[in-house]
């Protein structure tokens, strides 16, 4: 997928795995059910997909999708690579408790990263993909079966 598709005030595209999103504000309700539904058919159709999120723009949310996101994520985004490119300290800040509360939850940290280029961000994610699909190592953890 060489073109970007809107994601109401966002835009991605899929690249070589690599799902690379823009942001552009408010990450409304909506915009977290498109994302979640992008997120989930990549997971089947690639196991070893990844993240790039270019934050330059801003990103914001309601307490609500940011609490949304972390139920629909709580066992989906263990071991993908996630990488926020052009984020400021409070984003950086926002992510960073996200994150460590997916950790909390599911006992797995989170294979995430912040990075100032694009280049620094790609060679990231290279080598976590590459952790993903070496001998031995799960591409997935097992799903959680308790109810969110």
């Amino acid at each position: 997928m060489d073109q970007w598709t809107s994601l109401g005030s966002h835009r991605y595209r899929i690249e070589d795995g690599i799902l690379l999103l823009e942001t552009n504000g408010e990450f409304s309700e909506a915009d977290l059910t498109q994302y979640i539904a992008i997120f989930q058919r990549l997971a089947v159709d690639n196991p070893t997909f990844a993240v790039l999120a270019d934050v330059r723009r801003g990103v914001s949310s309601s307490p609500e999708v940011r609490k949304r996101a972390a139920v629909a994520f709580r066992t989906k985004s263990q071991r993908v690579p996630i990488v926020v490119v052009g984020a400021s300290l409070a984003i950086r800040t926002i992510f960073t408790l996200f994150t460590n509360a997916q950790r909390l939850l599911t006992g797995t940290p989170a294979m995430s990263a912040f990075c100032a280029d694009f280049e620094q961000a790609r060679e990231w994610l290279v080598l976590k993909r590459a952790e993903l699909v070496r001998p031995g190592f799960p591409a997935r953890p097992p799903v959680d079966s308790r109810p969110p």
